[in-house]
């Protein structure tokens, strides 16, 4: 009863607070022989940034690829997108305003922007309204091949109808348009008209509230795979949509099937199987949501399945994957694509400033998924072959390249903080710390809360905040509720540091009255850490401890344990995780079960691995040189790394050999 009583009153408040959002009336036709958009949209453009305007500000997002100095175009030339420098820009999308008016009054266009800057005769008053009318014309692009507007029949009007500037109580954020899409927009009531040859079929994250052009629909789902008539002329369809962004993917070729009462299926592939798959992989999806939230958040929404796909988006009311070749790849996208809908677009958190936020709460949950419905599943190729199991490939679960990717960064010193905007962020980082590195704080964040708090605080956030923008001052507020512990590390240190968090375990102590393990902080952030007993092959505990600088012995529950392990979660953005394990009985007690690998693999924290390789070499002196290389490195830098390589030569019958040993550090920001 309080959950629906919390989730009514937050409700209630949105409405309020959005009582007059922006009102768009868009009219556009598109034209196939040119592959353009012709339009014009009229828009009640309310003040509700609580202070007066003296100017506003109208995104063109076209321009994005049209203008040479755009951010984006420079994200592609630094991520070596050779065609944004040399592609002319008639053949890149473009848009062209045939005429802009606000209130009136007729406005010179720049060439050579992405936002246009709209100075007022007089300012707006919080509160007022202000209309203005735009003309345009948009040429859709076939040669960009990170953004295409049309592609082998199909076209993507894909958050690309000018509009205005994002606006809150701070005022209006110039955010242009970003590699990763990252987004950030009102929520605003759309109206759109839209007029295109009569044989097309349009997906969208919009409502369709053309009944001839709904029964039509019905028609295709009840027999997806007849030949259909060449319809003639043009047809003009009508869209309603409240939301942060519109979307439409329109093609002839579609199939369109039911997957359940308020989902269809979009594809362009003749393949009767294809929704038997995304049938059975949306019931994992959806069963998942509804544990996690408490109840299915969101069954009323489409999919469409396109051959290729090589932009991050999704919507409120759309999903787009690209065709998938297996059911697991089918079930982790639309896993994660539907934690995109609903935290990053049915929530709407500022995407740029708080890219960890929109991003890596559906990054998490598409791990989170994956762990529950197919732990089977490993990252690297070939792991549950007997290839893979030679060379120890199935010691690293599919979660795993998530820590690689944030240490292969931080033991260089190239990491960033999670809470960099991103806009600042390089491609690599974007990766693995708005993406990796926030999925294993955040995992890390739950085992400290308790799995339980933490699903109940994930689902008020996701109640409470639907509609709201929220920011992590929300997400602190919903954990404070149902947390009783302090969670400053993570809000303010964790997330706002680039600091290391690394501790060791030093010691451990038992005497017949108490327990103790003595732990070494050895990084630059004072986090909490877990220690968990293990008693034949098994833990039997798990306890938590909060941050401390330098050594510092702590009390553990009076148990005689075989082993203590420090943070045996594992899934955490520590730096070094090799000196977490102690064993209390035999010898080498700090040494993990020793691991002899041919050639190499990747780093695994319950292993202490030598890998080895056979060598031959040959010189005038010692003829040819039998020997093995006994090595520490592979592709992540470690702290010590050592080659140690004997060799038998032949032409002395003595043994030679050679070896190196180094210490890597880097310096602190």
């Amino acid at each position: 009863m309080r959950k629906i009583f919390l989730f009514s009153f937050c409700i209630l408040i949105n409405t309020l607070l959005s009582a007059q959002p922006h009102q768009y009336h868009y009219r556009i036709s598109l034209d196939t022989a040119t592959h353009q958009v012709n339009g014009s949209v009229t828009i009640d453009f309310n003040n509700r940034s609580g202070k007066s305007l003296s100017k506003l500000f109208f995104h063109l997002p076209p321009r994005s690829q049209q203008w040479k100095e755009s951010f984006l175009n420079r994200q592609l030339i630094d991520f070596q997108y050779k065609e944004a420098h040399f592609t002319d820009s008639t053949e890149t999308g473009w848009i062209e305003v045939d005429s802009l008016i606000v209130s009136n009054r007729p406005y010179k266009i720049c060439t050579q922007c992405e936002f246009v800057e709209l100075p007022l005769n007089s300012p707006l008053a919080s509160g007022s309204t202000v209309k203005i009318e735009v003309s345009f014309t948009i040429g859709l692009s076939s040669n960009i091949s990170h953004i295409k507007g049309y592609n082998k029949g199909t076209y993507h009007i894909i958050d690309w109808l000018p509009r205005m500037a994002p606006l809150d109580s701070s005022g209006f954020k110039l955010y242009p348009l970003t590699f990763y899409r990252d987004h950030y927009q009102n929520f605003d009531e759309f109206e759109l008209e839209l007029s295109l040859p009569a044989n097309f079929i349009v997906a969208s994250n919009s409502k369709l509230t053309t009944e001839e052009e709904l029964k039509l629909i019905n028609d295709f789902i009840e027999d997806p795979y007849r030949k259909r008539e060449n319809r003639q002329g043009f047809k003009t369809l009508n869209f309603k949509h409240q939301g942060v962004n519109l979307q439409f993917i329109i093609s002839k070729n579609f199939y369109l099937h039911s997957i359940s009462d308020n989902i269809k299926l979009y594809s362009l592939e003749e393949d009767p199987y294809l929704p038997v798959m995304v049938k059975n992989s949306m019931e994992k999806v959806n069963r998942f949501f509804a544990e996690q939230l408490g109840e299915d958040p969101a069954t009323d929404f489409d999919i469409v399945i396109l051959p290729e796909k090589s932009v991050e988006y999704q919507s409120d009311a759309l999903l787009s994957l690209e065709y998938p070749k297996t059911d697991f790849e089918l079930s982790r996208k639309l896993a994660h694509a539907k934690a995109e809908m609903l935290f990053r677009y049915r929530l709407n958190p500022d995407g740029i400033k708080y890219v960890w936020l929109a991003r890596g709460i559906p990054y998490y949950y598409k791990y989170r998924f994956i762990e529950l419905e197919y732990p089977q599943e490993r990252w690297l190729p070939f792991s549950n072959s007997f290839v893979g199991r030679f060379f120890g490939l199935d010691n690293f679960g599919y979660s795993f390249q998530n820590q690689f990717l944030f240490q292969f960064l931080a033991r260089q010193g190239l990491d960033q903080k999670m809470s960099e905007p991103a806009d600042s962020l390089t491609r690599l980082n974007y990766e693995a710390i708005a993406q990796a590195k926030t999925f294993l704080a955040i995992n890390h964040l739950r085992e400290y809360t308790g799995r339980e708090n933490f699903a109940r605080t994930m689902r008020d956030y996701y109640y409470q905040n639907t509609g709201s923008h929220p920011t992590p001052r929300q997400l602190r507020q919903n954990m404070d509720y149902y947390v009783f512990k302090n969670v400053d590390w993570f809000f303010n240190d964790w997330v706002n540091s680039y600091g290391k968090y690394d501790y060791r375990l030093v010691a451990t102590d038992y005497c017949p009255t108490v327990a103790t393990a003595t732990v070494r902080n050895i990084g630059d952030l004072k986090l909490p850490y877990s220690l968990t007993g293990f008693k034949n092959g098994k833990p039997v505990l798990t306890e938590w401890h909060e941050g401390h600088d330098g050594k510092r012995s702590v009390q553990m529950y009076h148990e005689k344990y075989d082993k203590v392990v420090l943070n045996h979660h594992q899934n955490i953005p520590e730096y070094n995780q090799k000196d977490n394990t102690i064993r209390t009985k035999g010898l080498f007690k700090k040494v993990e079960p020793l691991s002899l690998q041919l050639y190499g693999t990747l780093d695994d924290p319950s292993h202490t691995q030598i890998f080895w390789m056979p060598t031959a070499n040959y010189n005038a002196y010692d003829k040819l040189l039998l020997g093995i290389t006994f090595y520490n490195e592979n592709l992540i830098q470690k702290p010590f790394e050592y080659v140690i390589g004997p060799d038998y030569s032949t032409g002395t019958g003595k043994i030679t050999g050679y070896g190196s040993f180094q210490f890597n550090f880097v310096t602190s920001r």
